[in-house]
């Protein structure tokens, strides 16, 4: 029996690329945005940045939002994982930059010691500061949610999904 080998690809990861190829979704029948743990998200994600695959990366970041939706934030805890598995330009980048710039209380509490600034890349930090200086003013987090295609990635002949 002969088969193609995906070299660190784990069969899981490639069980949800199906799930997508077929029905336009990474999650199961008996799966929710809640339900699926946010790291697989994010290994999803990766990898079909990896491969070039733009529809699926929207359907994630979807997911995505559809999870942190009842939580009303989006962790900033992953933050290294991201900055290390996208490129600079990255969707998902600009996702976690602008939902803390446009829905944080206090960004500034964030980076107050050198301790909590460690957490955090330091492209990372710059790019907070730099998005801080173009949105001011903080909006309701359910407002940030409908702003879901600023993060999709859309060719030239594709319409925008607004």
């Amino acid at each position: 029996r002969e088969g193609i080998v995906l070299k660190d690809v784990a069969p899981a990861l490639f069980e949800r690329f199906v799930l997508w190829l077929y029905f336009g979704n990474v999650l199961d029948d008996d799966e929710t945005a809640q339900s699926v743990h946010g790291m697989d998200l994010l290994k999803c994600y990766f990898f079909a940045d990896e491969r070039g695959v733009p529809g699926m990366q929207n359907q994630i970041v979807d997911t995505i939002l559809d999870k942190v939706h009842t939580a009303k934030n989006l962790e900033v805890g992953h933050q290294r994982l991201i900055w290390e598995n996208t490129p600079d330009q990255s969707p998902l980048r600009r996702l976690l930059v602008d939902a803390l710039v446009m829905t944080a209380e206090d960004i500034p509490a964030l980076l107050q010691t050198e301790k909590q600034q460690a957490l955090y890349d330091k492209s990372f930090i710059v790019d907070v500061l730099i998005a801080k200086c173009k949105h001011p003013t903080k909006i309701a987090f359910t407002e940030f949610l409908e702003r879901r295609c600023e993060y999709h990635i859309h060719d030239e002949t594709e319409p925008k999904c607004r």
